[in-house]
């Protein structure tokens, strides 16, 4: 037991000094850019999983999440910047981390009462709501963008360090995946983890044995949009931009593509299928202008052909 402990400790290490290090190997910023993207998909696909592979719930809404955390830390950068508050920008994730989660404790009261299609249909229903309410009303969630100036920079130096640069974004973008990657793991392994699990398999047995299938969803629901705001905070940290167009169907499709090609339960499902779809997508849109196209031709053959996910075929 004492030796399994020291190994999974000395993984964990491992797995930070080679998130650490890997910005250090390139040099472009367009390289640092992909990079940065490439993380904030992952831990976008990770608390999707959380809800769709860990317990069983396809949340078509979970985007929202991500958009909640982005506006909210959008709006205290810009606090920030006017001098109004004080918040190091490397702690900046944890504020949209609680926004998304702040946001799926409301919604998430009468949307895990039930699961499976409805649940479904009920988180669409809550993502084209949002939708179109940022069409209508673009002055309360239109896009926030920056002129002539970095906003990151602005009131927000930790140690007189130089977040200008897109070396710095990105290991702030590294170090948050690693604390979203250890955090998501660790919590699988506690009991409500498990249950979760449990839940997924079959409620109505979970329910018989004393537990609430409903606050296990509950809990669960609102962990994952707490990943899923530390996502929303990290794009904007990245490309100093918030725009509605987060919460289109099309974000939902291409979460829900990157964790089905990676494969739907499994921990390390999200992440490869994460990398697999973003560097896929960027390599498509600098080629094509029809990427979107090819995009759904990739989904098609994985449904056909691998409907487990790519990792069950590894």
């Amino acid at each position: 037991m004492f030796q399994s402990k020291s190994l999974h400790k000395i993984m964990w290490v491992l797995i930070f000094i080679s998130l650490i290090s890997l910005p250090m190997f390139i040099s472009r910023d367009w390289h640092f850019m992909v990079l940065s993207q490439l993380g904030i998909t992952i831990i976008f696909a990770i608390s999707f999983n959380q809800l769709l592979g860990q317990t069983g719930l396809l949340n078509l809404g979970h985007s929202i999440f991500m958009g909640a955390g982005s506006y909210f830390s959008g709006l205290i950068l810009l606090k920030v910047n006017g001098g109004l508050l004080y918040i190091p920008l490397p702690i900046l994730p944890l504020f949209g981390g609680l926004a998304g989660f702040t946001l799926a404790a409301i919604t998430g009261y009468f949307s895990v009462q039930r699961a499976g299609m409805i649940f479904a249909m009920m988180t669409l229903a809550m993502l084209e709501f949002v939708n179109s309410f940022s069409i209508s009303f673009p002055s309360v969630l239109g896009v926030m963008t920056v002129d002539n100036t970095y906003h990151r920079t602005i009131n927000t130096n930790f140690f007189d360090f130089d977040y200008g640069s897109r070396l710095s974004v990105c290991l702030i973008v590294m170090i948050w995946l690693f604390i979203s990657l250890y955090v998501s793991y660790n919590f699988l392994q506690t009991p409500l983890g498990k249950m979760c699990n449990a839940v997924r398999e079959n409620s109505s047995r979970a329910e018989y044995i004393g537990y609430s299938s409903y606050m296990v969803r509950y809990l669960s629901f609102c962990f994952s949009a707490f990943i899923a705001g530390i996502a929303g905070t990290l794009f904007v940290i990245n490309y100093e931009l918030f725009s509605p167009e987060v919460f289109s169907l099309r974000e939902a499709f291409n979460i829900l593509s990157a964790t089905f090609i990676g494969g739907i339960g499994f921990f390390l499902g999200p992440i490869i299928g994460a990398s697999i779809f973003s560097l896929c997508s960027i390599l498509l849109s600098n080629s094509t202008e029809i990427w979107p196209l090819y995009q759904g031709l990739i989904l098609m053959i994985f449904v056909l052909y691998f409907p487990r996910g790519c990792l069950l075929y590894t």
